[in-house]
């Protein structure tokens, strides 16, 4: 039990808990705060920000961090100028979201977008169910709002993760080479 327990707390790292909270409290104030300035619809722009940082925070090291924001950054945009063509034209109806989804998809497999388009299709659907609960809200608004807030996210992940490597590779010359660290 002894062993368990000391495994467990060996794998915590309080540095990495502390640094994701501060990027999740950080992405819901910008991404909020951002949305605000120009429509009712901020706590999406929180959602969208936290939901970008907690992809990239994911990854493993800041390379793959990188990898990860530009794949969400790009994917961002793709669902986004999909969902707000059709929404410069068309109310939302569930057919068209159906439509415009297949479209999507069609468009992330022709440019072999990693995980089917994912986060494109989030987005897709995130700016149509917007686009139905606030009508007024026009659509190239909805889509720039999204995509600014997404890639917020991103940066705000992305930096987190390079300060908790920085502080890692400053406690690990610190202590020196020969001695057991918890990471």
């Amino acid at each position: 039990m002894g062993n368990l327990l000391r495994d467990i707390i060996n794998r915590i790292s309080l540095i990495q808990v502390l640094l994701r909270c501060v990027g999740i409290v950080l992405s819901y104030s910008v991404g909020a705060h951002l949305t605000g300035q120009f429509h009712a619809s901020s706590y999406m722009g929180a959602m969208l920000a936290c939901t970008s940082t907690v992809v990239v925070m994911q990854a493993e090291d800041s390379r793959e961090s990188m990898r990860k924001g530009w794949l969400r950054v790009v994917s961002t945009l793709i669902g986004a100028i999909i969902a707000t063509t059709y929404l410069q034209f068309f109310p939302f109806s569930l057919h068209g979201l159906a439509i415009s989804f297949c479209i999507l998809e069609v468009i992330c497999m022709a440019m072999r977008v990693p995980d089917g388009g994912t986060v494109a299709a989030m987005t897709l659907i995130i700016i149509s169910i917007i686009s139905q609960e606030i009508p007024d809200l026009p659509p190239l608004k909805n889509g720039v709002l999204r995509f600014v807030e997404g890639t917020i996210g991103v940066f705000i992940g992305v930096g987190e993760l390079w300060i908790v490597e920085q502080m890692q590779t400053l406690y690990h010359k610190k202590i020196g080479p020969n001695r057991k660290t918890r990471t």
